[in-house]
């Protein structure tokens, strides 16, 4: 009986120090999650398939890299003002009256209503025009040396027999050698300037920097001018003598073109000058 009490007394013993250390150990993990784990809590953590994350690497080269091509920049355009406009002759008759008006070395012949850039010509006077724009006004004077060609007297005009003949016809048409102009034409011309530009045009012609005559542009099938001989290309260099080196010489012959009793006209034809004649009746 002494040994199963020694027994019993051994398991007591063991199941006491099992308990103590038990305890022990659930002090000490009662410590620790209070001094160092978060008050919250931590979840376990979930074992989850995640791929290597990859990178692209572009080694850099020696070569300079492109520049970025530079747009040039847009000119600002100077907005024209009267100032420049200059006038260079003008024609006053009892049914046209014209202005020659050049602008940026391009010359420019305008009837009254007719518009150069911006502006409107409003009036033709014997040494002035008026131009309009939104309302205003602007008077321009004709420079001082073409000013000054309008009281010089013009040259007289080369006299050449031509035979006269009488005819009672409206149109140009011809009498043997001589073409004759009726004079009734000449008048209808004079008064409708814009029916001589719509048959024939003719742009300044220059020289060494110098107004040296005038050259046809185009000359219209089957119209007066085509009947006069004039042909595209044709640089008409004098008229009656008086050379077309300035604008105020065409202007004045046109004046006075229904006195007119002959017509001879000076063309530079492909580098070879002639003359074209015609009678007046």
């Amino acid at each position: 009986m002494k040994i199963r009490s020694d027994s019993a007394s051994y398991w007591i013993r063991t199941a006491l120090w099992a308990f103590v250390l038990l305890a022990l150990a659930k002090g000490i993990w009662t410590v620790v999650r209070l001094s160092l784990l978060p008050s919250e809590g931590v979840e376990p953590p979930t074992h989850r398939h995640v791929s290597a994350l990859s990178y692209r690497i572009t080694v850099a080269s020696d070569r300079p890299l492109p520049k970025a091509p530079i747009r040039p920049k847009r000119p600002v355009l100077p907005r024209s003002t009267v100032r420049d406009y200059h006038l260079l002759a003008t024609y006053v008759g009892s049914d046209t009256r014209l202005a020659v008006i050049e602008k940026s070395g391009h010359s420019h012949v305008l009837q009254e209503g007719e518009k150069i850039g911006g502006y409107t010509l409003k009036e033709v006077l014997d040494k002035a025009a008026v131009l309009e724009r939104n309302g205003k006004e602007y008077r321009i004077e004709m420079d001082e040396k073409h000013a000054a060609g309008r009281s010089q007297t013009s040259r007289p005009a080369v006299s050449v027999a031509i035979p006269r003949a009488v005819s009672d016809r409206q149109t140009i048409h011809k009498e043997g050698d001589t073409v004759v102009v009726p004079r009734t034409k000449i008048r209808e011309y004079s008064k409708n300037i814009g029916k001589i530009t719509k048959n024939i045009g003719m742009m300044p012609y220059r020289k060494n920097g110098k107004l040296a005559g005038f050259k046809v542009r185009f000359v219209r099938r089957g119209s007066d001018f085509e009947k006069l001989g004039l042909r595209r290309g044709d640089v008409i260099t004098e008229v009656n003598g008086e050379p077309l080196d300035n604008f105020e010489t065409p202007m004045r012959l046109l004046r006075s073109a229904d006195t007119l009793d002959d017509l001879i006209i000076k063309v530079d034809r492909n580098g070879k000058e002639m003359e074209l004649e015609y009678e007046v009746q």
